[in-house]
């Protein structure tokens, strides 16, 4: 019997930090196996998650519940004919349908679910439900436990009010408030009650996932730009109808000053980059170290990066509704001006 632990949320809402730090606690003498879907062309999470030592099988092409589901049953029983792990940890990427997901694991024989957390922004949900809608809520209904993140900076007196908001979505589900490094061994005990699951009405094809198009990667050399071909559905066929994400590559000509990094925050909290809800990507500092840049709906993190990770340097991956690409071109060269 293979045990998979679910871990769900929006883009950038820290699953994979949480999962890093259940890595170190939770699963410390376990054997783990990874398995991750990642919207963008640069699979950076992966990466993060790789320099911890872990394996991590990845899943592409947009949404490992729908358009990749063969996939993703392959790849569970490879994982354990030929790995044997205690248990396998999901991270679905911020896009998926959940609902769909959890009625595609529970086809594959041999597989139970064990741990089901999702990930919400504390700070920002109650406006996130207001914006996302129903996708958001799905999410929400397909979760045992709902971890809050960034609870200790949500104001005074409004924290009871989130939950409050996500109680009346999902009156089942357990709520961890806590910050992210406090987490430990026991914040996320294995439970016998069942992980709520859709209306069993509901068809498996019903797909609800955010549809992801990935647009021209974009690099700058010698103060040019340079497009590679972009992806357009088939002939004869059109793009498919209902939420869309864009996902749109940069990149950089060379390392990061510190005040090219403020320049850059600058660029995505200006009021063009408003519809931009993710972007992240490893950044070349000017004195040869790392840094792990991620924007999400407009809050800035940055941490230092170490490990060999075979990912592309000074390259940003930006997905939202609507990129900015004008304004976004126009600042990046700027902020690198041909030499």
């Amino acid at each position: 019997m293979i045990t998979i632990d679910l871990y769900s949320g929006l883009l950038g809402v820290g699953k994979t930090t949480l999962i890093r730090r259940m890595l170190e606690t939770t699963y410390k003498d376990q054997q783990v196996v990874i398995l991750e879907n990642e919207l963008g062309k640069v699979n950076y999470d992966s990466a993060v998650l790789g320099a911890s030592g872990m394996r991590v099988e990845q899943i592409t092409a947009g949404c490992v519940c729908c358009t990749v589901a063969g996939d993703f049953k392959a790849a569970i029983r490879r994982i354990g004919e030929e790995l044997h792990p205690d248990v396998v940890i999901l991270e679905p990427s911020g896009a998926s349908d959940v609902r769909t997901l959890l009625r595609v694991i529970l086809e594959v024989e041999g597989v139970s679910i064990g741990r089901s957390i999702m990930l919400v922004n504390a700070k920002k949900c109650l406006a996130l439900l207001r914006v996302i809608g129903d996708f958001y809520k799905d999410q929400i209904r397909c979760a045992d436990t709902i971890f809050l993140n960034f609870a200790e900076q949500v104001k005074e007196g409004q924290l009871p009010l989130v939950i409050e908001e996500l109680q009346k979505i999902n009156p089942k589900a357990s709520f961890v408030a806590i910050p992210l490094r406090e987490v430990g061994a026991d914040t996320f005990p294995l439970t016998p009650q069942p992980v709520p699951m859709p209306d069993d009405s509901e068809e498996v094809q019903d797909d609800r996932s955010l549809r992801v198009i990935d647009d021209d990667t974009v690099s700058m050399k010698m103060g040019r730009s340079r497009r590679s071909t972009r992806k357009l559905p088939a002939p004869g066929r059109t793009a498919p109808e209902g939420p869309q994400l864009h996902s749109w590559t940069y990149a950089f000509p060379r390392a990061f000053t510190p005040s090219q990094l403020e320049a850059l925050d600058r660029i995505f909290e200006a009021p063009e980059a408003e519809t931009i809800w993710r972007v992240k990507g490893i950044l070349t500092l000017s004195d040869g170290s790392y840094r792990k840049y991620d924007v999400t709906f407009g809050d800035i993190f940055g941490d230092s990066f170490e490990g060999d990770a075979d990912v592309p340097r000074n390259t940003l991956v930006i997905i939202g509704p609507e990129i900015p690409r004008g304004f976004l071109i126009e600042q990046f060269h700027q902020l690198f001006p041909a030499e």
